[in-house]
Parts: C-alpha cells; sequence; structure tokens
C-alpha cells in the first residue's frame, strides 16, 4: 500500500536519491512527440494511430513486439526530459493522460512480467525528471494512483521473477530502481533487500568463467551487463555497499566485450543478436572500474592504454578473437577483425545453428557479417526466423544442405534446436606469434561428416581458412583467403 502524500514527501522522494536517468534517443526526439501527442505510436518500421482514448489491450499490429513496445512506455521518459527543457505543459499532459488511461485499463503484468519491469524503469525515470523541476503540476489525485500502481506492478514482478538470465535482470533492476526512487514507501526496504540479494546470486550464476553471458547472444550479453552495471552503478551512487564478488565479474563482462567489438565500434549479431554499438559501457567500466583498457577501446584509441593483447579466447564460451595489434601506423577504424564461433549452442533457444561461424571486419568496413535475429516472428509464407538462423545463413559450411542442429517444432510450438545437440569445440589455438592459429570442430546429429575449420592469421595482416570434412572415408576441403588490402578483392576457393 502506498504511503500519505505530502508536499513535503513530494520533494523528498524526488531529491533524496541519485537516479541514473536512461534514454532510448530513438523515441526521445520532436517529431515522435508530436505524434505521441496525437495518439500515434511508430515502433518496428510500423506506424498505427488510436482513437482517445487509446485500447491499451489491443495490438493493431500482427507483430506481437509492437504492442511490447508500446506497454515499456520509452516515450514517457523523453516526454519529461522535453518538459524539463522546454516547459512545455503539454508534454507533463500528455504523460499524465498516457500513464492514466493505461492504469484505468491494463493489469500490471499484461503480455509478460519482463515488459512490466521495462515500464516501471522508464515510469521511474520520468517521475525523477517531473519531479526534480519545481514546476510540475500533477495534483495529489494523480500522484496517489501513480504511486498505488507502481506499488502494484513492483510487487507484482517479484512474485512473477522470469527464472533465470537476462528478463530476469532487467525485472530485479527495476525492482532495486523502484526501492531506491521511493526510500519513504512503505515496502522500498524490501524491495532493495530482494532486488540485491537475487542480482548477486544472477551475476554468479549467469556468467560464465570467461565472462560471457550464458546465452552466448552477443546483444543479449550486452543488454545483461548494462543492467548490471546500472544496478552497481545505482548502488554505489546511494551509499550502498554490495558483495565484493560482483566487482571481478563485471570486469570479465567488460573484457569480453572491448574484444568482441569491431574497429568501428559495433559488435558483430552472433546468435538472437543486433549489431549495434555498446561502447559506452566501456566507458562506464573504464570509470566504475579505472580501467585504461577500456577507456582505450571506448574512444578509437584516442584515450587510455591499449589493451595487452590484441588476439584472445574465450574458453568457456568458444569465441576467439584475431585482429591486427591495437596501435599502429594505420587508423584505428581500419583494424583488421575476425571473430569465431566455436562453442556450444546458449542457454535459453537465443542460439543459431553457426558452429565455426566468422565475422570479419578491415579497412573501415565489415566484410563478411552474421545475419543476426532479424525477427521472432515465425507466421508468413517465408518463416524468417528460421531461415535468419540456420547454417545456410550463417558463414559456415553445410552438408548435404542440412543444419548443424536438429532444428523442429512439436506440435503448435515455434521451433527450437532439440537434443543431441551438435558438439562443437576449439580443439587447439596459438594466439601469440607471427602466425596466430585457430582449430575448431563440429560434430552434427544430422550427418556423419566431421568439419575442421582452420584459420591462420599470417604477421596480423591476412586470413588463411581451410575446412576440411572427413567422412566415410571421404575427404574435402576448401581454402578461403581473405584479402590483406582493398585493392585485391580476389578470394580463392
Amino acid at each position: 500500500m502506498a504511503m500519505m502524500i505530502t508536499p513535503d514527501t513530494r520533494t523528498q522522494l524526488a531529491r533524496d536519491v541519485h537516479i541514473l536517468v536512461q534514454f532510448d534517443e530513438e523515441y526521445c526526439h520532436a517529431d515522435y512527440f508530436n505524434d505521441v501527442m496525437n495518439h500515434r505510436f511508430s515502433f518496428n518500421g510500423e506506424t498505427y494511430c488510436f482513437e482517445s482514448p487509446i485500447n491499451w489491450l489491443e495490438n493493431p499490429s500482427q507483430d506481437l513486439e509492437w504492442h511490447i513496445l508500446l506497454h515499456k512506455f520509452y516515450y514517457a521518459v523523453g516526454l519529461a526530459r522535453e518538459f524539463t527543457q522546454t516547459d512545455d505543459a503539454r508534454y507533463l499532459l500528455c504523460f499524465q493522460n498516457l500513464v492514466r488511461s493505461w492504469m484505468e485499463q491494463t493489469p500490471p503484468g499484461f503480455i509478460a512480467t519482463d515488459v512490466t519491469g521495462r515500464r516501471v524503469q522508464n515510469w521511474v525515470y520520468a517521475w525523477y525528471l517531473f519531479h526534480r523541476t519545481e514546476r510540475h503540476t500533477f495534483g495529489d489525485d494523480f500522484e496517489k494512483l501513480f504511486l498505488d500502481s507502481l506499488v502494484e506492478q513492483v510487487n507484482y514482478i517479484i512474485q512473477h521473477l522470469a527464472p533465470a538470465r537476462n528478463n530476469r535482470t532487467l525485472e530485479l533492476y527495476a525492482v532495486f530502481l523502484a526501492g531506491i526512487a521511493f526510500p519513504r514507501l512503505d515496502q522500498s526496504a524490501h524491495w532493495r533487500e530482494v532486488a540485491i540479494r537475487k542480482m548477486v546470486f544472477n551475476i554468479e550464476s549467469d556468467l560464465l568463467t570467461d565472462g560471457v553471458h550464458c546465452e552466448l547472444a552477443t546483444d543479449y550479453h550486452h543488454i545483461v551487463l548494462r543492467n548490471y552495471l546500472l544496478f552497481y552503478q545505482l548502488a554505489k551512487l546511494n551509499g550502498i555497499q554490495l558483495d565484493p564478488r560482483v566487482r571481478p565479474h563485471l570486469c570479465k563482462a567488460l573484457t569480453y566485450s572491448m574484444h568482441i567489438h569491431r574497429p568501428d565500434g559495433y559488435i558483430p549479431a552472433l546468435s538472437d543478436s543486433d549489431s549495434r554499438s555498446y561502447l559506452y559501457l566501456l566507458e562506464w567500466g573504464a570509470t566504475l572500474f579505472e580501467r585504461d583498457d577500456f577507456a582505450f577501446v571506448a574512444s578509437f584509441g584516442k584515450r587510455g592504454q591499449a589493451p595487452k593483447s590484441a588476439n584472445i579466447v574465450f574458453e568457456s564460451s568458444g569465441y576467439a578473437v584475431l585482429r591486427s595489434p591495437w596501435v599502429t601506423d594505420e587508423p584505428y577504424l581500419h583494424g583488421r577483425y575476425l571473430v569465431f564461433d566455436c562453442g556450444p549452442i546458449g542457454v535459453g533457444n537465443h542460439g543459431h545453428l553457426d558452429s565455426l561461424s566468422i565475422e570479419i571486419a578491415a579497412f573501415g568496413h565489415p566484410l563478411i557479417v552474421d545475419p543476426g535475429r532479424y525477427t521472432y516472428m515465425e507466421s508468413g509464407a517465408t518463416n524468417w526466423r528460421a531461415r535468419f538462423r540456420s547454417a545456410r545463413a550463417h558463414n559456415t559450411v553445410t552438408v548435404d544442405d542440412q543444419d548443424q542442429a536438429i532444428y523442429r517444432n512439436e506440435g503448435t510450438s515455434k521451433k527450437k534446436i532439440r537434443e543431441p545437440y551438435p558438439q562443437t569445440s576449439l580443439v587447439s589455438s596459438q594466439v601469440r606469434g607471427y602466425m596466430p592459429y585457430l582449430r575448431g570442430r563440429v560434430t552434427s546429429p544430422n550427418y556423419d561428416a566431421v568439419d575442421d575449420r582452420h584459420i591462420w592469421f599470417p604477421r596480423s595482416r591476412y586470413w588463411l581458412i581451410l575446412d576440411s570434412l572427413a567422412a566415410n572415408k571421404l575427404q574435402l576441403q576448401c581454402l578461403l583467403s581473405i584479402p590483406r588490402s582493398p585493392s585485391t578483392n580476389s578470394r580463392r576457393f
């Protein structure tokens, strides 16, 4: 139950704590707000206009993700920021009307618990910004309704936490954030205690020993890492001491981030991922943990100190990176970069059929790219979700046009990777010296051919890739030579 609201309490709610407000710039610009104030919303390339009042329970799109983004309220934080910068009461009124109509119609766990978690975060950020100025005029009736709804949503999250992994960390951060932002609510101490205890457990259980998130998707690794770092920073800003074991886990996760970013500042879209930049997380890590190597990569080599090694193997996750030296006579962006996937299929059904796949960048551009997730939808004439997960969509070898793993649906469920899984391993590696070398192997339950992929990186200038497949005493070899300069574009098979 929410506490009694008084003018003094309103001031204390916003000014006694320190909140790191996060914006999604895609939904935080003037054109977007003009549409939102007219109940016109655009997500994932689709735009729909609602009647007034909005029917929050109806999805006008065939894409569930569209409805999810509507209910996450990213635009609320932008409305609050615009109000603080312009004093235009339309932004405050729009926020109030949207939230009020949502509260009148929608149960707290509508669609999914992680959607509730993201909405709580964005409501808290917006509330904090509105209350940082003396010019807001919500009125006590709206404030009580808002806080009653927030309490209901946070308690719902605690009672329906995801059992593990990325959604759980998002939900726990929302609980912790609410517990910090509203310290005088009766349940805030309980929220903080639950969030801290469970988040520390998640950090220790979900990060592999090499620091990579167990779902083995580069985007999800960084989404989770972002929640971990926000949690860590929020605790530090508000004088809360965390278990000292948290720090080394986060440093390992940041070290993977440092090496997995391409020279252009973007991550490869391995497994269920999109290619985007998370260099700002390395900036956070450089400040939080006083790491000059994080600062070096985050700044494209302009600040800090270069990491000790350019080539690295992450043993538990099976990723290996071969890249040119961090400091050379060439521009930083022209660095050569290859990532090799020799690991298992990650937990949580986010893995792709991409054993021994590679991504390569050089001379300021990605040259060979991973397809990423594209979509989670499996309806329509073409199952694009399945198409983008297939081995054929990746930079690896296919045998008899089959996938490396058993990939099918059972009954009416969506297609999933089934056991027995392909066995993938990094057989040998030598990442130092003038001839770095990697050898990975995959054995599939779908065919008897065994694929060994060899990668050489002579003097860190170009790659030689040899695939050797053997089955029933037959052997096939394929050699791929990646050019060492933009003027020689031939590839040899």
